[in-house]
C-alpha cells in the first residue's frame, strides 16, 4: 500500500537537502533550536509543516484574513528581544 502524499516528517538528511545545507549543519541547527525537530528514541525528525513554515518565513494573519510577512525587527542574534 502506497502512502498518500508526502510524509508528515523528514529525516535530518532530507531536511538538509531541502534547505540546501549539509547534514552536519542541519544537526547543528537542530541542536541550536533553529531547526524544529521531534526526537523519537535516538532519531531526530523534522515535521514537514514546521519546515514549510520556516521556509515560508514568519507569516502573520491580519484582521481581514490576509497574510503578510512579519516585519518586526530582530536582534543580531535572531531573537525578538525588546520587540512587540
Amino acid at each position: 500500500m502506497r502512502p498518500e502524499g508526502p510524509p508528515d516528517v523528514l529525516t535530518i538528511a532530507e531536511a538538509a537537502r531541502r534547505l540546501r545545507i549539509g547534514r552536519n549543519g542541519a544537526y547543528e541547527a537542530a541542536r541550536r533550536g533553529e531547526l524544529p525537530v521531534v526526537r523519537i528514541g535516538r532519531r531526530l525528525l523534522v515535521p514537514r509543516a514546521a519546515l514549510d513554515h520556516l521556509l515560508g518565513g514568519d507569516r502573520v494573519t491580519d484582521g481581514d484574513g490576509g497574510h503578510h510577512a512579519d516585519a518586526r525587527p530582530t536582534a543580531p542574534d535572531g531573537s525578538r528581544k525588546g520587540t512587540l
